[in-house]
């Protein structure tokens, strides 16, 4: 009786060991019997941190694994096999039709999606290096074609450089700009030309004309103060004055001179006076003609020592309009 007993507990902890180590195997080994799509990739650039085994994401969500990593010989390029279970991706209702497989649905949606800018890159996963295939939409130029010969029954999805190696080139493409410059021709042009503006400066004649304009400047100046003290605005008024009394004085003794001999009428004696007095009237307008360009050449003077009291200066330069704008010259 014991033994039996010793029997049957042995064969039910038998039992239940065999039945852990089978619900074990089929949980770890269930996606040996899910069907899935294999697909394959072409990268140019290296794929180091990149292994079998790594990851496969759709847009971020992931949907398979990296099964093979291989290169090509004929052009060096690196081949990527994947592979991702059919229920990864939900068909619409629209494309789940029991009359077609489910292996043609999916090549189906990747052909039309890749039209629309489905392409592979590598991303990093984390700061550890290891990367990683993601799947998603990129700007593109129509539907690229497969580099060499393509798989058999394996369906080629489009690669696109990834960011690193695309700042990799941009930062090539800005160091081969920067080494076609000729840094060493620039740098012997900006030496001849201070070279040669330091001869310019260190030349005697230049000096000569700097020292000449100076003294030039100091004359003017001097010329100009004279001016203002010999010739002042009360003076210029007293002038002014003079010839206005001169004027009324001459007019007077035209007319009485007029006067006289019109009262006097003599006979030829009086036409001899009225032509003297004629004579005198036309040397009068003559006078007042004179009187008047004076009057007009002493306010031009009475302008141009205002003008040189303001800017000296200007007897080199000539006059300036107001209305002109100074230029990079004055």
């Amino acid at each position: 009786m014991v033994e039996a007993n010793r029997y049957r507990l042995g064969l039910f902890v038998l039992s239940g060991i065999v039945l852990g180590f089978t619900i074990l195997f089929l949980i770890g080994f269930s996606g040996l019997f899910e069907k899935k799509v294999r697909f394959y990739t072409l990268f140019k650039e290296s794929v180091q941190g990149l292994e079998v085994g790594s990851p496969v994401k759709y847009r971020g969500v992931p949907i398979g694994k990296v099964k093979n990593i291989l290169i090509r010989g004929g052009d060096k390029l690196i081949s990527v096999e994947m592979e991702t279970p059919l229920t990864s991706i939900e068909l619409s209702p629209g494309d789940a039709d029991e009359a077609i497989p489910a292996e043609e649905l999916f090549d189906r949606f990747f052909r039309q999606e890749v039209k629309n800018g489905l392409r592979c890159r590598l991303e990093f996963s984390g700061i550890t290096g290891m990367k990683y295939v993601e799947i998603d939409y990129y700007e593109s130029n129509g539907i690229p074609k497969i580099p060499g010969s393509a798989l058999k029954n394996i369906f080629y999805l489009p690669s696109t450089a990834s960011m690193w190696s695309d700042l990799k080139t941009s930062v090539s493409d800005t160091l081969a700009g920067l080494g076609s410059i000729d840094f060493k021709g620039i740098a012997a042009d900006l030496s001849a030309a201070l070279k040669a503006t330091n001869r310019l400066i260190d030349d005697p004649r230049i000096n000569n004309i700097i020292s000449k304009v100076d003294e030039i400047g100091r004359n003017v100046e001097e010329s100009s103060q004279r001016i203002n003290s010999i010739v002042t605005k009360e003076r210029l008024q007293d002038i002014f004055e003079g010839i206005s009394k001169n004027l009324s004085a001459l007019s007077n003794l035209s007319a009485k001179t007029t006067e006289h001999i019109d009262s006097t009428r003599p006979g030829d004696t009086a036409a001899s006076v009225r032509d003297a007095a004629r004579s005198i009237v036309s040397a009068r307008e003559s006078l007042d003609d004179t009187l008047h360009r004076l009057n007009a050449t002493l306010s031009s003077l009475s302008e141009l020592l205002t003008a040189l009291d303001e800017n000296p200066s200007a007897i080199l330069r000539g006059k300036i309009k107001k209305d002109a704008l100074p230029s990079d010259s004055d």
